[in-house]
């Protein structure tokens, strides 16, 4: 399908990871996954830039941000002028790293470098690459299951801070999850039950899915960040097992 540029979705999110066993932050276009690979955009520019004052653990640190934020910009808007598709961010070791595809890499180098005369002090590589098949953006920007959810769980959270909630108040936590064959459902039951979750809702759907069997189970718990990436990187680890999937939770605003 040929896709236009100015229709392209912006669903941007980040993620924290470690990349050669170096903390990482990458954030991301998301809404790129519904569309990828795009026709015609065939090859991929990866811009390093080394970052002049980083944190020691070679994040940006804040003195830095704003001017990293400002050369982001100024590349991204010139690519952009060429119709390039900004995939997403890498921070680590140093470095910031700009990923975007093109269909005319020698027209986007140029105008990268035009961009970089503007930030004199910055030393900067880029990188073209043949990518048809996006492989960079779906098997290295794109987050695993675990780092996925946690991205939801901070919507959620955030959601829940913005309507005054006391994260730190426990309260029930529903889940809803999704199985593909009654055997595994019920085996899911027993081991949920273990970990203190109370079924509210186990029922077949009509539809003809792979995952036909819905499952929502609650317990009581807070809803601090870390404490809900671990217990719903748990219930994955149990889905996957069971070949289901885990689709996310709910809970009513708490003070």
């Amino acid at each position: 399908m040929k896709q236009n540029f100015n229709e392209i979705k912006q669903n941007w999110n980040f993620y924290m990871c470690r990349v050669d066993d170096k903390p990482a932050s990458i954030r991301l276009n998301l809404a790129l996954s519904d569309i990828a690979p795009v026709k015609d955009y065939k090859h991929r520019i990866s811009i390093f830039i080394k970052m002049n004052n980083p944190t020691e653990d070679g994040l940006s640190s804040n003195e830095e941000y704003p001017i990293l934020c400002d050369i982001e910009d100024e590349v991204i808007n010139k690519l952009e002028t060429l119709e390039d598709i900004f995939a997403g961010t890498v921070k680590s070791q140093g470095r910031l790293e700009l990923y975007v595809f093109t269909k005319n890499p020698e027209k986007s180098e140029e105008l990268c470098k035009e961009a970089f005369k503007k930030f004199p002090n910055y030393q900067w590589k880029c990188y073209i690459d043949e990518d048809k098949e996006w492989d960079f953006y779906f098997n290295f920007l794109y987050p695993d299951i675990y780092s996925y959810q946690a991205m939801m769980n901070r919507s959620v959270i955030e959601n829940l801070m913005n309507q005054g909630d006391n994260l730190e108040k426990e309260r029930e936590i529903d889940h809803w999850l999704y199985f593909s064959s009654e055997e595994n459902i019920n085996l899911a039951i027993k081991k949920f039950e273990e970990l203190g979750y109370k079924v509210l809702s186990s029922k077949k759907l009509d539809d003809e899915n792979n995952y036909p069997y819905q499952l929502n189970i609650s317990r009581i718990d807070n809803a601090i960040y870390n404490h809900v990436n671990e217990i719903v990187w748990k219930l994955i680890e149990i889905v996957e097992s069971l070949d289901g999937y885990y689709d996310g939770w709910g809970c009513d605003i708490t003070k």
